[in-house]
């Protein structure tokens, strides 16, 4: 796409990752101040080129093309990578617009759809659905495209339910990546009933427990929690294909996986118990991510578990807990990425429980006041 469009909105978007990339890499390394003017820096500059190539190119055309859709994505990416300071619903929005625009969740067969797709037109559904599912902790609201993820990412039976791998993208597996999808849905359909003054209770533990079924039904083989051994640290280290994919052994994304599994119960455990750190339940799934974390010696894999880390952070009333979940942020460079700002978050609800004296807490309230344009990506 760059080679055919020199100055297109993918080359834009992407020279505005890189030169955002580079400067905070500087920064990190001692090697420049921060920048005061951030907002005339140059990486703005071509966020800001691509945006209006984006708006420019929609209102030439009536509809996004793929490259559009790549081109927002990587803008939506800026915006964590800069410290959640762009608003990024705009370009999801962008994304989802284009999936509407293919037909892919208003047809017979959306796997049939997806899998005759071109390998970017797949990347950036998976990169949608990534970004829609993560986005509805933020905006507290259910994936707008719920009933087409339930779709791809569910039965694995039959010729069309080979999975996307969505952990080979995000670390997540599908079956966590769908459980978090629809314990959004849970909890966006309990808030409309306690709204209205007609919450089931036996109806949400029934819908909870359909999820938490289907869920470990699909869990693959399980850490040996037992041991808690953390892995070798040449385990850690990544492999660089030719064609530039970074890969971990399959010892790591296992782990990652099974904290990824563990933080969807946790969640699902959250709706139906409210934010309530002395529930067993919720106590044991935040043991759980911890040994898992003990297994995993700190690295830049930690950037993948942003999600798992903020949740178990803000629901543990566990001092130790907490201060462990906190270093993990910590150890790595916070002036890069959504870190210093997932870390604010687990703080805030910190000090909202200590001046309240309880367990409970809606984080996600916590997580859409304190920091709105915040995806824990």
């Amino acid at each position: 796409m760059i080679v055919q469009a020199p100055q297109g909105a993918v080359t834009n978007a992407v020279c505005a990752l890189s030169s955002l990339h580079f400067t905070r890499m500087r920064v990190a390394q001692g090697l420049e101040a921060p920048d005061p003017n951030p907002e005339h820096s140059t990486a703005q500059y071509f966020y800001d080129e691509a945006t209006f190539q984006l708006d420019s190119g929609k209102q030439e055309k009536s509809r996004y093309a793929e490259s559009d859709v790549l081109a927002a994505l990587y803008l939506l990416c800026f915006s964590q990578m800069a410290g959640c300071t762009n608003d990024w619903c705009p370009m999801l929005a962008i994304a989802m617009e284009w999936i509407a625009q293919t037909g892919l969740s208003t047809g017979e067969n959306p796997k049939l759809v997806f899998a005759n797709m071109s390998t970017s037109s797949q990347l950036i559904v998976k990169c949608t659905m990534w970004m829609d599912i993560f986005a509805s902790f933020t905006l507290m609201k259910q994936p707008k495209n719920l009933a087409l993820y339930k779709c791809l990412l569910g039965d694995q039976n039959g010729f069309w339910g080979r999975g996307l791998h969505m952990e080979n993208l995000t670390g997540c597996p599908d079956e966590a990546m769908l459980a978090l999808a629809e314990i959004s849905g849970l909890a966006h359909w309990k808030t409309s009933e306690q709204a209205k003054g007609s919450l089931d209770f036996r109806e949400l533990v029934w819908r909870g427990n359909d999820i938490k079924q289907r869920l470990q039904n699909r869990q693959r083989e399980p850490s040996n929690f037992g041991e808690q051994t953390p892995l070798h640290p040449n385990l850690m280290q990544t492999a660089i294909s030719d064609a530039g994919a970074v890969s971990y052994p399959d010892e790591i994304m296992q782990l990652v996986g099974n904290v990824f599994r563990e933080s969807a119960l946790l969640y699902l455990h959250t709706i139906i118990n409210e934010d309530n750190s002395a529930v067993p339940e919720i106590a044991a799934s935040v043991n759980i991510i911890m040994q898992l974390l003990h297994e995993l010696e700190p690295s830049e894999i930690d950037r993948t578990l942003v999600l798992p880390v903020c949740l178990a952070g803000c629901i543990t009333s566990n001092s130790s807990h907490r201060d462990l979940l906190k270093s993990r942020l910590q150890s790595q460079d916070e002036s890069i990425g959504n870190l210093l700002q997932t870390r604010l978050v687990m703080e805030a609800v910190w000090q909202k429980r200590g001046e309240s004296g309880s367990n409970a807490c809606e984080w996600r309230e916590i997580l859409r006041k304190q920091c709105p344009n915040l995806l824990l990506i």
